[in-house]
């Protein structure tokens, strides 16, 4: 009986001697991170343009640049070209139950909310044991410049690693909803029809599109003419879109130089729909999804498929299994920061 035992009692102390030292890691890299950005100061920053945005939902300024500089000028005495809202009218409505309390104490809470949802993410990630997701978190300078210059990509994170959650344990319809509610960031599921026109996922597509034509009616409500006033927001010079889109790493900025950047964005859409599409074809939604995101993102925006790279070097691919640790290690010290779009 002795014997019998031995084996898991190692495992066990295997663990044990494993957790501590990742653990001590972990306070390490949030040490690190409070001292490199303890005196970071970003008046006008994403929360800002949120707010904004809750401030003009319902006028036809919502999308201006004037309106929006003045509203930033007004508020923190600075402006930021690059810093314009841009979300669809439903997203303005949901920082309306922010707008309750002051700003300062509205932005406080908003960072406790995105601090909240890393640890979720920590919590609830399938695909590696919870100590590597702890350090990929704990190292990133990404995780805390996005608390700094706080935006919604941390709460868009732990809804999608939620849906997976939801996916494995056989809830498809709970998947489907709440991969609609991150549509705030819709460009990223540009390339999501390619995974959910499978047949076993079409529950998954039905709690999708629920929610996505509640947000839908939502825009209409609180916007009547949202339509006109979004598409003359997405023609606004790309300098109120982004303060530097020829530094992001994506097809637009692979093109910026030639003066003709939709030729990248088009050729960028055509090379990785195929590459998705083939991908969605042979593997699971959990494989398929991630890089759906990532391909999505790859024409236009690169921010939260840095948090998929850095806990995908963790994942197998195509097997469901999970990697030996000792190459879990190894592939996860091999990821590597990227730029943080702002906007």
């Amino acid at each position: 009986m002795r014997n019998r035992r031995r084996p898991a009692e190692w495992a066990e102390a295997r663990n044990l001697n494993l957790d501590i030292p990742c653990a001590l890691l972990c306070l390490t890299g949030l040490a690190l991170q409070f001292l490199i950005f303890r005196n970071a100061h970003f008046p006008v920053n994403d929360f800002t343009g949120f707010w904004i945005g809750g401030k003009l939902l319902g006028t036809p300024d919502l999308y201006d640049v004037g309106a929006n500089l003045a509203l930033q000028q007004s508020m923190t005495g600075h402006t930021v070209d690059g810093l314009i809202f841009i979300r669809p009218p439903f997203f303005a409505a949901g920082m309306k139950l922010l707008m309750i309390m002051p700003y300062e104490s509205a932005i406080l809470l908003w960072r406790i909310m995105l601090g909240a949802s890393f640890a979720g993410f920590v919590a609830l990630f399938p695909l590696a044991p919870r100590r590597y997701a702890a350090l990929a978190i704990s190292w990133s300078s990404l995780v805390a410049k996005g608390i700094a210059i706080p935006n919604d990509v941390p709460l868009i994170l732990l809804l999608l690693t939620t849906a997976i959650v939801a996916w494995r344990g056989k809830y498809l319809f709970t998947a489907g909803v709440l991969l609609g509610l991150s549509l705030g960031e819709f460009h990223f599921f540009t390339l999501f029809p390619l995974l959910l026109i499978r047949r076993e996922n079409r529950r998954v597509l039905a709690g999708f599109i629920s929610v996505a034509a509640a947000l839908l009616w939502i825009n209409f409500l609180v916007q009547p003419e949202w339509i006109r006033l979004y598409w003359a927001g997405l023609n606004m010079p790309q300098k109120n879109m982004n303060w530097t889109p020829d530094l992001m790493p994506n097809f637009y900025a692979a093109f910026f130089w030639t003066g003709h950047p939709a030729v990248g964005v088009a050729l960028g859409a055509i090379l990785t729909g195929t590459a998705v599409w083939a991908i969605c074809r042979r593997h699971t939604f959990e494989v398929a999804l991630p890089l759906c995101i990532l391909g999505g993102g790859e024409s236009w925006s690169p921010r939260i498929r840095h948090f998929w790279t850095a806990c995908w070097p963790f994942r197998t691919p195509g097997n469901g299994s999970q990697l030996p640790e000792s190459q879990i290690a190894c592939r996860g010290a091999a990821v590597s920061d990227c730029h943080w779009d702002v906007h």
